[in-house]
């Protein structure tokens, strides 16, 4: 069982079918004593208040959901501006919001905006979240039958952007690494592709 991290929440959309099972069913292993599916961005933001309210002190937000290049998204809708201004009032002491799903980074301009809306750094991955072959370079993969291979064991090319910085990767780069399903914290080396303003 993962040790609880203070600060950290976790959500999840409810409106993905057989994804949203394997969502929340993450929690039965990371044990995130504050994990929410939730049914739209307006659903996330009254969670993120209730917490407020019980005087949980919310840094870290990690969303599991679809996306693409546009923006993550909840019940098929990506976020409003507003909805990402929201985020940030009703959770004052967020540092970090992790959107683990595919493709958001696809678009680093859109990134930043999101990380100047939401007023805190923002994690996102640049591909399809699940591996394949590639992505779990080594002798494993080819042990896995084709399917296997494609099974959401790493999330790839994750990138990272804090207020004050500009983006500055190519997210078709394959040098982008990823990182584990598992990870609750994310990797160093997500920030290095980004520069100060």
């Amino acid at each position: 069982m993962a040790r609880a991290i203070p600060g950290l929440v976790v959500a999840h959309d409810r409106t993905a079918g057989l994804l949203s099972a394997a969502w929340w069913a993450g929690d039965l292993v990371d044990r995130t004593p504050h994990h929410e599916g939730v049914k739209s961005w307006h659903a996330l933001i009254d969670w993120l208040r209730e917490l407020d309210v019980a005087g949980e002190r919310v840094t870290q937000l990690h969303l599991w959901s679809h996306g693409n290049a546009r923006g993550p998204l909840i019940a098929g809708e990506h976020p409003t501006d507003d909805q990402l201004r929201q985020i940030a009032i009703v959770a004052p002491s967020l540092e970090l919001v992790w959107f683990r799903s595919c493709d958001v980074g696809k678009r680093p301009s859109n990134v930043a905006r999101m990380v100047g809306l939401l007023d805190c750094a923002v994690a996102c991955h640049c591909v399809v979240v699940a591996a394949g072959e590639r992505d779990l370079r080594g002798w494993l993969a080819k042990l896995l039958p084709w399917r296997l291979r494609l099974a959401p064991w790493h999330q790839g090319r994750i990138v990272a952007l804090r207020p004050g910085e500009v983006p500055a990767w190519d997210p078709n780069d394959p040098e982008i690494r990823g990182c584990p399903t598992t990870a609750m914290f994310v990797p160093a080396h997500a920030f290095t592709h980004s520069r100060a303003v």
